[in-house]
């Protein structure tokens, strides 16, 4: 395998622009934040513009949507372990079958059906398919 030149020339200069993008930034950051009668934070994250009350509101009620999203799925979580904890008290089962059936028997055909369809995921995700399409 040979050192492909172009392609590190290429590289080392995008590296180069961002990291001279990333100096021109700050410099013009600190020239704005001497100039400017704005918090620090306000020219940091805002660029020294203020936020409409339009989006303050949309930002805000986002923000309340996602925690009240996030409770409710710690809360499910929160459910649905004490639920699980209950059953394996008092199920006769094994832990594994009562965490993963929830405390139900799967017959044979579904258990082939299963192990079937687990067999053609892997092989497909690995990529056999393709070493077999290569191999002939």
């Amino acid at each position: 395998m040979s050192l492909n030149i172009a392609g590190l020339v290429v590289m080392v200069l995008f590296y180069l622009l961002v990291l001279g993008t990333g100096i021109w930034a700050s410099m013009k950051s600190n020239r704005l934040k001497k100039s400017s009668q704005a918090d620090i934070t306000e020219v940091t994250l805002l660029g020294n513009r203020g936020i409409s009350l339009v989006v303050g509101i949309f930002t805000m009620t986002g923000l309340v949507v996602m925690v009240l999203f996030y409770l409710l799925v710690l809360g499910t979580g929160i459910w649905a372990s004490m639920k699980s904890n209950r059953l394996k008290k008092s199920s006769q089962a094994d832990i594994t079958e009562v965490t993963l059936l929830g405390n139900r028997g799967i017959s044979l055909v579904v258990g082939i059906f299963t192990m079937t369809a687990m067999l053609f995921a892997s092989t497909s995700y690995s990529g056999v398919p393709q070493a077999d399409y290569f191999a002939f």
